[in-house]
């Protein structure tokens, strides 16, 4: 890029900016000198024509073409009395397949499950697994502590985790061929080692509250067993779900080794 003039005349600024051939014997002669001139005269004037750029030139031409001499219609620029055009705003363009914007996809259904009620969550992992599929097991805070091989004994369903209730808690009926075992009182903790004999079924605490069919009840949440020891044939969560989720019709006996405590800050 130049940064300076080598003082040729086809250098000079005029001449590139209303096409003028700098090379022929007219413009060499001075035939340009009274424009030239009246530039020189009204510094201001050239100043408005030069930095109205192509609009400018537009409009000289314009004029010329309805029969006014070159000379004239850049007078009458300098004066203002010669508008200038400016070019309407394009048309919008249609965008092409490629570029149209995107149908937004069915959103993630309530509490991060899958449309369509497939009972897992958004990342692909299911709400419900065995104590065996728990992850993190033996890491604190992240999963179990322990996982021991196995199951109940007499064959019956357990849920095995952290449960709480609060404030807002609503109520579950429990569905037809379906009755729930609980063994600590509502409002009270279950013991780890308690809530693992429950689960091997041996050795076990009674029951201290049941449920059958039709009988309503907190809708208690279950959370994930961390840092419980649990039996792999027994179910637990991923994430904390209210029971309602998880119990359905006809389960036949169904033990939850969960506590049943109230938890202040559950919204």
């Amino acid at each position: 890029m130049r940064r300076w003039s080598s003082g040729y005349v086809d250098d000079h600024p005029l001449g590139n900016l209303f096409g003028v051939d700098t090379g022929s014997t007219s413009y060499v002669a001075g035939q340009w000198t009274g424009v030239v001139g009246t530039f020189a005269v009204d510094g201001y004037g050239a100043y408005k024509a030069v930095s109205g750029g192509i609009k400018a030139v537009k409009a000289v031409k314009l004029a010329m073409s309805e029969g006014e001499d070159f000379v004239g219609a850049v007078k009458r620029l300098l004066s203002g009395d010669l508008p200038t055009t400016t070019p309407a705003d394009p048309a919008p363009t249609t965008p092409k397949n490629g570029d149209a914007p995107s149908t937004p996809k069915a959103g993630t259904g309530k509490g991060g499950k899958e449309p369509g009620g497939s009972g897992k969550e958004a990342n692909d992992q299911p709400l419900e697994v065995k104590g065996r599929d728990q992850k993190n097991v033996g890491v604190e805070k992240k999963g179990p502590e322990s996982v021991t091989t196995g199951r109940r004994a007499d064959g019956a369903k357990v849920y095995s985790g952290h449960g709480t209730y609060g404030r807002n808690t609503g109520n579950f009926t429990v569905p037809q061929g379906t009755r729930l075992h609980f063994y600590v009182p509502h409002g009270r903790k279950l013991g780890d080692s308690a809530g693992l004999a429950v689960e091997r079924g041996v050795d076990a605490p009674g029951a201290v509250e049941s449920f059958g069919p039709g009988d309503i009840l907190p809708d208690y949440v279950i959370g994930p067993p961390t840092d419980l020891n649990i039996m792999s044939g027994s179910r637990t969560v991923t994430r904390p779900t209210g029971i309602s989720a998880l119990i359905t019709q006809g389960m036949g006996e169904v033990h939850m080794a969960m506590c049943r405590e109230f938890d202040p800050y559950m919204v």
